[in-house]
């Protein structure tokens, strides 16, 4: 027991105490094995979640210098400008500082997810004005029982985004809709759009990435989110993947009670 407990000390949290012999040693040296495969556990949990952490934050440096949104953004106002669009200007530039403000002065890991929600409603704001009224929004009000639930920051846009770089791009007049239902155990958000339907196969594909836990594996940002989630959170929270009654896809980011 002395010699393994060396051996922890010196960084090997793979010692074990083999002894089968059942007398009252037995419960100790179980104890100890038992101590040592939490250690590993949690050690892997906190690598895991610092390593996504770190992801998490390149792809929101990526998404800062997106020169696409950032020009297309730019666009519209010299557009309006030229049409001397005044009022839609000063609405304009607010969102898009308000957006980058919050993606790129806000430092806090965690954050209330009643700020998760206005990030996300301003984004679709400014998705609404780039698409010159082409786009139908439905964004429920966030219930006031949840919007003080602490959660890990960029949960919700990262996901609408996604809706528009895979889902809407090819769809004439597009449609996003996000809802709020609270539960007995929960409370979740789903996000759906009316892109091209999946095949059940896509969606099987999209599902087995979820529950893929190779953690030096290539993740998408929904991917990411559910991990961070899991991890934030416990095994219950996380994303569901279904088909949308829009035809697209609806994600669901379900938090426990």
């Amino acid at each position: 027991l002395i010699y393994a407990i060396k051996e922890v000390q010196a960084g090997n949290f793979n010692a074990t105490v083999h002894y089968t012999n059942q007398d009252e040693f037995q419960y100790l040296y179980q104890a100890f094995d038992d101590m040592t495969r939490d250690l590993q556990e949690l050690i892997h949990m906190v690598y895991e979640q610092k390593l996504l952490a770190q992801r998490s934050e390149l792809k929101q440096l990526q998404s800062q210098i997106n020169p696409h949104f950032l020009y297309n953004s730019f666009f519209n106002i010299y557009r309006m400008a030229k049409d001397e669009d005044n009022e839609n200007i000063a609405a304009f530039s607010q969102y898009l500082g308000t957006y980058y403000q919050y993606i790129t002065r806000n430092a806090q890991e965690n954050v209330c997810l009643s700020a998760e929600y206005d990030n996300a409603r301003t984004y679709l704001n400014i998705q609404g004005m780039r698409f010159h009224n082409r786009l139908k929004i439905t964004m429920e009000e966030l219930p006031e029982n949840a919007q003080n639930i602490i959660v890990p920051r960029l949960i919700l846009q990262p996901v609408i985004e996604n809706a528009f770089e895979h889902g809407l791009k090819t769809v004439e007049y597009p449609m996003i809709c996000v809802t709020c239902c609270e539960a007995a155990d929960g409370f979740s958000i789903s996000i759906e759009d009316n892109g091209p339907a999946l095949s059940t196969e896509e969606l099987t594909n999209l599902e087995a990435k979820l529950h893929c836990y190779d953690v030096m594996a290539e993740t998408t940002g929904i991917v990411n989110i559910h991990r961070r989630l899991q991890l934030f959170f416990n095994s219950k929270s996380g994303i569901v993947l279904m088909k949308s009654k829009l035809g697209g896809l609806k994600v669901t980011i379900s938090l426990p009670k």
